[in-house]
């Protein structure tokens, strides 16, 4: 392959940026990483520590519904039959993420199995078949449906900072649980980069609790990442 010159570097980088396909930089892998999100039922192995979301509803006093949504971000943290009135069957603990990477005293929500979502990370192998799905309109359709939401390539993704992003390692296997730290820079090589950091490390850094001297951010290359 001939050598990127600094124009053909600009136009790499401008792409990025503007949010637009990178053309003959495009990934050549037929495959893309995608979160499963699975509504768990009464019986199953609950995942402790699992990413989880919670539908939310409610019903005023004529017994129609009043409120309707999700809460995400969430981990959970114990599983088991507690004895508590609002309860209908066995329950999960949620906590929100950042008492989870913290390790905060968590103060979480007691809700029934069938109201939580897990999510898992897992491996589309046609990447050409997976189409971005409103996983909330197919959750209202068949609530024991799973849902694939495909994470996307770092082109195309505005507001990089913050976003979790997955680290393809070239051998097979993948990294999660990052941030991106900051959008993409420039490596001295010409390699496009993004910093990132671990996602306990993201949360760390909100509540100010991190040492100056320590500084816990890799950059990796742009076109080993795949953005949720």
């Amino acid at each position: 392959m001939a050598e990127d010159t600094g124009d053909e570097l600009g136009r790499e980088f401008g792409s990025i940026i503007a949010g637009l396909e990178l053309g003959e930089t495009t990934r050549e892998s037929a495959w893309r990483p995608v979160v499963r999100v699975e509504r768990l039922k009464v019986g199953d192995t609950v995942p402790i520590g699992a990413r989880a979301r919670f539908l939310m509803t409610s019903y005023d006093d004529s017994a129609q519904l009043a409120t309707y949504g999700w809460r995400t971000d969430l981990r959970i943290h114990a599983a088991g039959a507690p004895a508590l009135p609002g309860l209908h069957e066995p329950g999960a603990y949620l906590v929100d993420e950042r008492d989870w990477y913290t390790d905060s005293d968590p103060a979480g929500v007691w809700v029934d199995l069938s109201r939580v979502w897990v999510e898992r990370l897992t491996v589309q192998q046609d990447a050409h078949d997976v189409m971005q799905s409103d996983w909330l309109g197919a959750v209202v359709q068949d609530p024991n449906s799973p849902v694939l939401e495909p994470l996307q390539p770092v082109p195309g993704r505005h507001h990089l900072t913050g976003a979790r992003v997955v680290h393809d390692r070239g051998d097979g296997t993948l990294e999660h649980d990052l941030r991106a730290a900051a959008p993409v820079l420039l490596g001295d090589d010409g390699t496009l980069m993004v910093p990132v950091v671990t996602e306990r490390h993201w949360y760390r850094w909100a509540d100010h609790d991190y040492e100056h001297d320590f500084r816990p951010v890799r950059a990796l290359p742009a076109d080993r990442l795949w953005v949720e």
